[in-house]
């Protein structure tokens, strides 16, 4: 008797559990139309299955979840809670990748025309960009050799996630300028060299717009904190006799002796 009670319930408990199985059908696509090899998983479990050619599936669930989650190369995830459904169609929409790397041109103040290069990390959400401003130049103008250089590094925050659009950016800048003149006349009436030098450190808190696309335009304004000289020296040398001469600076809009209006255009191309 004990027997036939084991056997009945082992019966019981196989059409049990025969029942408890739930078989799902469906079509996953785009916007486009189906999605062959289309992942189906059912949530934590590793009973999965890929669409057929035209985006259809059929998955058994094996498990007590009650989640499909849905995943295409290139397209945002879904999970989809079964409930009582045995028939679900998915629309997968199109993952917009992040361009990460940006290289272009910058023209303003007080970069003057430089380099940028800019690095959106793939963590924190796409949200920090570490970026690199450089730019030097050598120009010769009436017998007067000029050396500038500006370089400026920092970080920016995009309020979106997609590496683009408005931002909030922090950085360090140097600007260093060394102008020589190669025909001076000293108060002695001898002719001979002059030069001066003009260094300027500061902390740049800026906000900017950056579009998006393969081409890409921004703009940028802020300010540098940081002390600015108002006067140079210039010393000049002839046959031996050195002569130092220290001039104030005049007055220049957007430049005061605790920082400096920060400024720019920009293009480039980003990937």
């Amino acid at each position: 008797m004990k027997k036939k009670i084991n056997i009945l319930l082992l019966l019981l408990f196989s059409v049990s559990l025969g029942f408890s199985q739930k078989t799902i059908t469906g079509n996953i696509s785009n916007q486009n139309g189906p999605l062959s090899g289309a992942n189906v998983v059912e949530v934590d479990t590793k009973n999965s299955i890929n669409t057929d050619f035209d985006g259809n599936y059929k998955i058994t669930l094996e498990g007590d979840s009650s989640t499909i989650e849905v995943s295409y190369t290139g397209f945002i995830s879904q999970n989809i809670a079964v409930g009582t459904q045995s028939f679900i169609n998915v629309i997968l929409e199109e993952e917009k990748r992040v361009k990460r790397v940006a290289l272009g041109l910058k023209i303003g103040v007080p970069n003057m025309a430089s380099g940028t290069f800019e690095y959106v990390l793939p963590f924190l959400d796409n949200h920090i960009a570490p970026y690199v401003n450089y730019g030097a130049y050598d120009l010769e103008v009436d017998m007067t050799e000029i050396d500038l250089s500006y370089s400026e590094f920092g970080a920016k925050y995009y309020f979106s996630n997609k590496g683009k659009g408005w931002y909030a950016g922090v950085g360090i800048s140097s600007f260093s300028s060394s102008l020589l003149y190669t025909d001076v006349d000293l108060s002695t009436g001898l002719a001979g060299t002059g030069s001066v030098d003009l260094n300027i450190d500061t902390t740049i808190i800026k906000l900017g717009l950056k579009t998006g696309g393969r081409l890409y335009f921004s703009f940028e304004l802020g300010y540098g904190l940081g002390t600015i000289p108002d006067s140079l020296t210039f010393s000049a040398t002839a046959a031996g006799v050195t002569e130092t001469v220290t001039e104030d600076i005049p007055s220049i809009p957007g430049v005061g002796t605790g920082g400096i209006v920060v400024g720019n255009i920009g293009l480039g191309i980003s990937f």
